[in-house]
């Protein structure tokens, strides 16, 4: 019987606000489930989505204490025009404009439902959630082609000073009689947004760091994400070159990719430990 009654009643208006952010945020899920994250680069959105989710639920709970009821109209004024833009953006088709207006839409309601102080401490896992907003279509296609064309120069340049015969032509790797395409998936911008987001979660919930060794970290994850990625690509290299093109339909090919992210990670948590360790120098240095 207790336990019945400890279970949450659906006329508690507190439900009402989270599953109207939900509705509220729903056309846009819809969008964006149907064009980026069928993409590569998108793939992992919905991951990032959950976790920004769940820490802004960790985080309103660790802060209830600030709970208070924010400025009605004023919100309430803000919300309408940002819905007035999402629906502008609903009927045009324009995804990224949709994402922005949700979330804004969402963080307006928080506003309202708890008050500034709990908006203010949300802060962090509010600008994550803005991972999941994509990139315009034409910035991410020209970032795209970029890092597949510096991928393949910096794959060939080591791989020709592991004495590989091999050459590449804008995102074309030749290896012996054969011509590897560098697709969109191979420039790694999954795994970068997958690192980047990590190291965030990471520097989040470490308590009691260092801001120089959070800001160097999060600098970090960028080069060893894409380190990372052009060993993966010299791997397939030498791959190809000893056993045929054939080897890239077999398991290889996604075990390098999980290699070269696993790769990152402890490339990072090593970063991470020399920083601490640099740092730690430095500082008793300073007060010698």
């Amino acid at each position: 019987m207790e336990a019945i009654r400890a279970l949450p009643r659906w006329n508690n208006a507190a439900w009402f606000v989270p599953l109207g952010m939900a509705a509220y945020c729903l056309p846009a899920l819809v969008a964006l489930s149907q064009r980026d994250w069928n993409t590569e680069a998108g793939s992992l959105t919905p991951l990032i989505l959950l976790l920004g989710l769940w820490t802004t639920a960790q985080t309103l709970e660790q802060h209830e204490a600030l709970i208070a009821t924010g400025p009605l109209l004023p919100a309430l004024a803000a919300l309408v025009v940002v819905s007035l833009g999402y629906v502008f953006a609903s009927a045009i088709g324009f995804v990224l404009l949709m994402a922005v207006c949700a979330w804004a839409g969402c963080v307006l309601a928080l506003w309202v439902w708890r008050g500034g102080a709990i908006v203010w401490a949300c802060r962090f896992p509010l600008i994550f959630l803005g991972l999941a907003v994509p990139l315009p279509y034409s910035l991410s296609t020209i970032m795209t082609e970029r890092l597949r064309a510096e991928m393949a120069a910096s794959a060939v340049w080591l791989a020709d000073v592991l004495g590989l015969d091999v050459a590449y032509d804008r995102t074309s790797i030749f290896v012996n009689q054969f011509r590897l395409a560098l697709e969109a998936a191979c420039a790694g911008t999954s795994s970068t947004i997958t690192l980047v987001a990590f190291v965030l979660l990471f520097t989040y919930w470490y308590r009691g760091r260092d801001w120089r060794r959070t800001v160097l970290c999060v600098a970090l994850a960028v080069p060893i994400a894409w380190g990372a990625n052009i060993l993966r690509v010299v791997v397939l290299i030498l791959a190809v070159d000893r056993f045929g093109a054939p080897v890239l339909d077999t398991v290889v090919h996604p075990v390098a990719g999980l290699l070269s992210f696993s790769i990152a990670l402890g490339l990072f948590l090593a970063a991470d430990r020399a920083l601490r360790e640099g740092l730690r120098l430095i500082d008793r240095a300073r007060h010698a």
